[in-house]
């Protein structure tokens, strides 16, 4: 829940280009109508959303040393997906993984 606040939140603030869309070079600011259709790059929900799980998780089953490579290699595969079907820039990808990590941590040691 709290990465999907984030990302929404710095969705409608930044308002990046989808690299298939309009020009494709990933303009930030680039138009307020695509916040209502969710149309936005920047950051990745999904990376975001896979890395905060893995992370919760992995830290909370640190005991057990396969958990933490199966998570984190989940959330690895599906940000590189997102990028491989250039439907998000490397830069969405690697800002939406560092901050569902930071989400991850903060959530697994706060509950």
């Amino acid at each position: 829940m709290h990465a999907i606040a984030v990302t929404y939140l710095l969705k409608m603030a930044t308002t990046r280009e989808r690299p298939r869309t309009r020009s494709g070079r990933g303009h930030f600011f680039s138009g307020f109508e695509e916040v209502a259709t969710g149309n936005n790059s920047f950051p990745s929900g999904h990376s975001m959303g896979s890395w905060a799980v893995a992370s919760a998780v992995a830290h909370h089953y640190k005991g057990k040393k396969y958990v933490p490579w199966l998570m984190y290699g989940f959330a690895t595969v599906m940000s590189a997906s997102r990028v491989a079907a250039r439907k998000r820039y490397v830069s969405d990808v690697a800002v939406g993984a560092g901050m569902g990590f930071l989400i991850g941590r903060l959530v697994e040691r706060r509950y």
